[in-house]
């Protein structure tokens, strides 16, 4: 196997050279070499798999697993729109070709997060549609000391209005907010959380130490105070981890920014203390971001494994067909900022 370790994502790739490129070879590589892995994977921050006969769904579950070390988790209180097509295996988000969706770390805006995340390449695209990948350590280091301080400071709460549908699928009861190009912008709690059953939506926010109400018409507000800045477990280094790009309102479509009451956005955030965090202030750390922005073309068979806390990711637009299944694995729970400075 070659390993290409100077570069993001780190690419362990099958050669002509190697004895093998079949599934069972890749699989017994994963668990002959944890510490390899995990070594390149806290470096670099991502690890591309390539070249190997992973043909499927199926496939890719075992090389997550293997790879891992751990089982794959259920996607719960995500944002994205996802198809569960397997044990743990879920489509990739299912914006429309058109949109863009600026890098990310997955479930950051909860107390309860995932240490890994996979994708696989099942139907390359043709035209773009590439995974940027983007260093949270090094966006650190590109913002200004007083933008670091006031997020290190303050934290990040996090406001969803979920409303209340019935969880079916993508075009779901009662969807209240349609983007620009007509599709849902919005997400009901039932899907959200895998539950119609509003006890448990309540035993779970005592969990994780959110706050919500209840509407009159049964939508619920959820309100979660996080870090945006974290601490990595194993390398000790000081992370960009957070979703303040993707839930700031400049973010929204302009159409649905102008025609909804702010109390009720699909999703927004502030500083913990409430205070606004204005549009410029997220201008400069969305160009933090692009500019380190990693892109890669994927091939079909591609299996990408990212340490979530280290390395956000995100989507380019694109045309004609594109297949891309993820699939996650080790749950973390982290403090509330208060507690993280203590």
């Amino acid at each position: 196997m070659d390993i290409d370790c100077d570069r993001l994502p780190v690419v362990l790739e099958a050669t002509s050279r190697h004895a093998s490129r079949d599934l069972a070879s890749l699989l017994d590589w994963c668990g002959a070499h944890q510490e390899r892995i995990r070594t390149l994977l806290h470096s670099s921050g991502a690890v591309l798999f390539r070249g190997f006969d992973v043909e499927n769904a199926e496939d890719f579950a075992r090389v997550a697993r293997a790879a891992a070390n751990q089982p794959l988790t259920e996607y719960v209180a995500g944002v994205a729109r996802r198809k569960q097509i397997g044990d743990g295996i879920y489509t990739s988000t299912e914006y429309p070709p058109h949109v863009l969706m600026p890098c990310h770390n997955e479930l950051s805006h909860t107390r309860e997060w995932v240490s890994l995340i996979f994708f696989y390449c099942a139907v390359a695209p043709e035209d773009r549609g590439e995974t940027p990948l983007v260093d949270g350590r090094r966006v650190l280091r590109r913002m200004r000391p007083a933008t670091v301080a006031a997020f290190k400071e303050n934290g990040v709460e996090y406001v969803r209005y979920l409303h209340c549908g019935d969880g079916s699928g993508v075009l779901e009861k009662n969807v209240r907010v349609l983007d620009d190009s007509g599709y849902p912008y919005s997400v009901s709690w039932q899907r959200t959380y895998g539950t119609t059953d509003k006890t448990q939506i309540e035993a779970k926010a005592r969990e994780v130490g959110a706050e919500i109400t209840w509407t009159k018409n049964d939508d619920l507000v959820w309100r979660e105070r996080v870090p945006a800045i974290r601490r990595h477990p194993v390398t000790g280094e000081e992370c960009w981890f957070n979703h303040v790009v993707n839930f700031h309102p400049s973010r929204m479509p302009a159409g649905v920014r102008a025609r909804v009451p702010e109390e009720e956005y699909p999703r927004n955030v502030r500083f913990g203390d409430g205070t606004i965090i204005d549009d410029s202030l997220v201008e400069e750390i969305r160009s933090c971001m692009n500019r380190g922005e990693v892109l890669f073309p994927w091939q079909r068979g591609d299996v990408l494994m990212i340490d979530n806390m280290l390395v956000s990711h995100g989507r380019r637009t694109f045309e004609g067909p594109r297949s891309i299944l993820t699939a996650m694995a080790g749950p973390q729970r982290g403090a509330a900022p208060s507690e993280a400075r203590s």
